[in-house]
This record gives structure tokens, sequence and C-alpha cells, in this order.
């Protein structure tokens, strides 16, 4: 080749590297070592002023030269190779140039170590914040949906492919413009932000018909132009629902808290007893007035209405209430045992007696009260003997000959018609009259309805704080525990309760959470016979139920719903009509007319 030209050549050659190798330095030199070619970034980074060209690069290298020799003696090309040259920290890519089988040279490529080290930190940093974002936007319960300027969209996150049912791959890289005309939302915030350049929020609907909340906030470059919406999704479906739940939830605590206070302040003119409904209240003003006289008082009522509770509040307000309150069932003790149980014995009165004998509890009630719960359970023999120490105030103790005075009041309690078995020669009849001086009939729970919440609400403060709970009823456990018939009284809805409270999984015990007799429980048209369902429920739920009954009783006669229809003289389609209507309403439970 001419001198000329290989020296055009060279030229162009410099040239190129000093014009495409911006920031990097780049060294070419023979298998002695000698530079043929140095950049100018080269030698900046060498520190050099003079000319280069022409010098060993072991000169320059020094300590570091060892690296480039071994590619000179056949090692691999080395990359990202970390070099001192003159106070400078290089990296260098070292790579042999070959003739064949032969190095006859190599090319160096020098960068700025601590350039690349900024670099890497500005990459890393830039992969953390990308990790955050990501996280953030994931982990927000509301959907996230992010356009450009020009309404492209750049990304969406999982809880916007939830809400709007569609997924992130199908509006990527899309515009709102088409995606709105697709029909996917009924309004475009996005749009309306960009055209506008300020915050909107708006309601608006999916292709699935559910209403969203669109709230679109613009982000502005430093020229105030608009360069990214961002726009935050919420599916007013579950805003709606938790609004209600919190509506819900303060009604009831109010209620609660309104029924609780009634309760305290009930409690301290009645103790234990609760009594909202007109029969109980009458019953705790009668048991008031002869509290403050010694009178014999014959309670009367079902088992499980309260008549123990009844019998110690006359106590408790009485004169005699600093004396002891004696309690005993008359049925629950033998025969053999009860007479001494009551009279007490002498000293050796019978096999197995105490050497000092014992005092009966008419005698341990001295002053106070003794209950004597059902009395008619109480053997004829002893009946005979109750009536004389109620007579003459005195008590011979079994095994003694000596009367014994007694001060105590006795109240009676009886489950059975007493008036009926005196009829049946079952009890004495001038036993009955000397107890019933004043006659105290306690109706059952199901003819004072009124008094059902309020007992519930007793029963569950008493069992939140004895087991350390604090749990409360929704409003369809609470309307069917009102509109269920409690055959066992108080007793069954204390129980109730309690049960309840203790195997309770959650704070709020629902319909489900009730035993089966009472989420199943059939309302029949008979519970108004005694009128004890009056007040309860109103004229059209009333009429609805006996329509109901009347149904259900003919189609059970007479086997399906066209005969039971030719009777009642209806349209079949009537009967077909209310008996589904009839089990939709078991199912859900129709709610009477609240008590509060």
């Amino acid at each position: 080749m001419p001198a000329k030209e290989k020296l055009i050549n060279e030229l162009c050659f410099k040239q190129i590297i000093e014009a495409s190798c911006n920031e990097k330095g780049i060294v070419v030199n023979d298998s002695n070592g000698i530079i043929i070619i140095c950049n100018r970034i080269a030698q900046k980074f060498f520190n050099i002023k003079g000319r280069v060209v022409g010098r060993n690069l072991k000169t320059i290298l020094q300590d570091s030269w060892p690296c480039f020799y071994d590619i000179l003696n056949g090692v691999i090309p080395k990359l990202k190779t970390k070099v001192r040259v003159r106070g400078n920290i290089l990296l260098a890519d070292i790579t042999p140039i070959t003739a064949g089988d032969k190095i006859t040279g190599m090319v160096n490529v020098f960068q700025d170590f601590s350039e690349s080290e900024a670099m890497a930190k500005d990459l890393t940093t830039y992969k953390q914040t990308s990790r955050e974002l990501n996280a953030i936007m994931e982990s927000a319960y509301d959907g996230i949906f992010i356009t450009d300027g020009e309404a492209n969209v750049l990304r969406v996150n999982s809880s916007w492919e939830k809400i709007i049912g569609v997924s992130a791959g199908e509006v990527i890289g899309r515009n709102m413009k088409e995606l709105f005309k697709e029909g996917h939302v009924s309004e475009s915030v996005t749009l309306l932000v960009l055209k506008k350049k300020e915050p909107m929020t708006i309601s608006a609907r999916t292709k699935g018909r559910k209403e969203i909340l669109f709230s679109g906030n613009p982000v502005f470059d430093e020229n105030g132009n608009v360069d990214m919406v961002i726009t935050n999704v919420r599916d007013m479906t579950d805003l709606n629902r938790l609004n209600r739940q919190v509506k819900q939830s303060k009604r009831l605590v109010s209620e609660y808290i309104m029924k609780l206070e009634e309760m305290r302040l009930q409690q301290k003119e009645t103790g234990k007893v609760v009594a909202e409904s007109k029969a109980m209240k009458d019953i705790i003003n009668l048991s008031i007035r002869i509290a403050k006289v010694d009178v014999s008082v014959l309670l009367q009522g079902k088992t499980g209405v309260g008549k123990g509770l009844i019998a110690e509040f006359i106590h408790q307000n009485s004169p005699r209430n600093k004396g002891m309150f004696m309690k005993i069932d008359c049925a629950a003790i033998p025969e053999q045992l009860l007479e001494s149980e009551l009279f007490g014995y002498e000293k050796g009165a019978f096999t197995g007696a105490r050497e000092t004998g014992k005092k009966g509890l008419f005698e341990l009630a001295e002053g106070g009260s003794l209950f004597l719960d059902e009395i008619d359970s109480l053997p004829f023999n002893l009946q005979g003997k109750l009536l004389g120490a109620l007579h003459d105030l005195k008590i011979t103790r079994i095994g003694g000959d000596r009367p014994r005075k007694i001060d105590t009041r006795l109240i009676a309690a009886s489950g059975r018609d007493l008036s009926q078995m005196v009829a049946d020669k079952l009890f004495r009849e001038d036993l009955f009259y000397r107890l019933n001086v004043v006659p105290i009939n306690i109706p059952s729970l199901r003819e004072r309805r009124d008094d059902i919440l309020p007992l519930i609400y007793f029963y569950l403060e008493k069992f939140n704080s004895k087991y350390k709970k604090d749990l409360h009823f929704n409003r369809s456990a609470i309307d069917h525990l009102i509109e269920y018939r409690w055959d066992g009284n108080v007793r069954e809805l204390e129980n109730l309760v309690e049960r309840l409270v203790v195997t309770a999984q959650q704070e709020e015990i629902e319909f489900d959470d009730l035993p089966s007799n009472i989420r199943n429980f059939h309302f029949d048209a008979s519970d108004f016979s005694d009128f004890s369902m009056l007040g309860v429920f109103s004229f059209k739920e009333a009429r609805e139920k006996f329509e109901q009954y009347l149904i259900d009783s003919a189609v059970k006669k007479y086997g399906n719903a066209r005969k039971a229809a030719r009777v009642l003289r209806v349209n079949p389609s009537t009967i077909t009509r209310k008996i589904r209507k009839g089990k939709d309403q078991v199912n859900k439970g129709m709610q009477p007319k609240s008590t509060t």
C-alpha cells in the first residue's frame, strides 16, 4: 500500500476512534507494548501532556502492567479489570489483536471507575425504587390506573383488574379514547383531567354494571403540561356495604347502651328482676307493697318463670332483709329427710343423728324469710305440721317435746294449680287458704314478650362479664329469639344466652349460631289463642301468618295445593304463591314488631 494512502487510513481510523468512544479511553499497542494509537480520553486518564504514541505502555501502567502482559502471552481477554494508573482508578477491557495464531498487539478500553460506580449505584437505586413502587401499587386496596399526557395507558395494578374485570394486557399501551369507545366505562375521568388540567372525581359504571368511584389527578412537567394522569378506582359496592354495616353497628350500639342504661336504672329498684312488660311491672309493684307486712305469699307459675327471684325480691324489700333468706326445694329432698330439714331434730332422735342435734330451716331463717319452692310436693303428713307452725308460730324438733318460738316469714311457690289439688284431695284445704293470703301468679315468658329483649340484654351483659367477653347479637338473631315460644321460660332463655356466649367464635352472635329448634321454629296460629301474641305482630303480619296457617293445614289435610284451593275457594296459583312466600319467610325469619 502506498505510504500516502496508509497515512490517510491511519488518520481516518484515529478520527473514528475519537468520535465514537465518548468518555472512554482507547489505547492500541503492538506485541512489544509500544503504543500505536491513543485517544484524548486515554491521555487524560494517564495524566500525560506530551506525546503518548510511541511510548511503551509498560512505563505508563507500571504496577498494573502484568495484567496486560498476560494477554500478550496468550491469556484470554479480560473485561472490567480494575487498574490504578497515575492516581486514577480505571476499569479496563483488554482484548488481544491476532494475525493467524500470532498475537500482534492489544486493544485496551479504559473507563473512569468512579463514573461506572455511580452508574451502578444509580441502577441499583432505580431497581429498588421500582420494586417499592410495584409493592405499593400491588398492596393498594383501590385500583390504580396510570396514563401518559396523551392518555396512553402506562400501567395498572391487580386491584384495578379485579374491580374493572379487564386484564392489564388488554389495556397497557392502548389509548383511553379507544377503551372509552369500547364501553369499558360509561365515562372517563382520565380524559376529563387531560381536558381541564385539574383533579376530578366522578362516578361511572363498568361493562359489568358496577358503580365505580374514579378520582383522577394530573402530574405536570416543568413546563406546566400534563405529563401523567394517576387515577384511583374504588368499587362503590364495597363502600356502600361498609357504610351500611357501620350505620347498623352504630344503631345497635346505641340500642344496647340505651337498653343497658334502662336496665341499670331498673336494677336499682328491682335487683335481679327484669320487668318491662305491664304484667311484670304490676307484679313488682304488688311485691313491694306486700313486702312491708308479714303476710304469707303464694307464688304460682310454670317452671322457669322466676318464682325464686320474686321470692328473694320480696325478702330484700322487706324489713327482714337483714336476716337470712333460706330456700328449699320440696320436690328435690326425700320425704324422710324433708321434715328434719324444715324442723330440725334433737340429740339421738334417730340413728345417725348428730350428738348436738340440728337446727331446721325455720330456726336458721329466724328474723328472715323461708322460701318453700314446689310446695305441692310436700307430703300430706308434713302439710299438717307446717300448718301448725304457721298458726302457732312455733315448731317442735324431731325427737323433742319442747315447742320453740319462731319469727320467720314463709313464702311458698308452686308450679301446679293448688286449688285443683285441693279439689282432688292431694293438698290440705286449710293449709292452702293459710298460704294463699296474697296469691301472685307469674305469667310465662310467652305471655309477657316485652320482657324477652331486656332479658336477653341482661343475661348477655351478665355472661359477658362472667366469661370476660364482649359479644353482641345481630338483628336477625334478636328477631328470632323474640318470636320463639320459650316453653322453658326465663330459665331456658338464660341457659341459651350463656351457651351462646360460651360457644361463640366471633364477636357477633348471628342467626346461624342459634340452636336448630329456634332457627327452625315455625309460628302456629294457635299461638294467638291465649292472646299472648297480641302486640308482638302488626295486623298485616298477623293476617299473613294466619293465612299461611290455613293454607298449610289445608294442603296437609287434602294432599295438594289444587284440592286445598278448592276447599278454601281460591285460585290454585294463589295457594302456590303463598306457599312459596311462606317458605321464604321461614328461611329469612319474619321480623316481629320491635319491643324496644
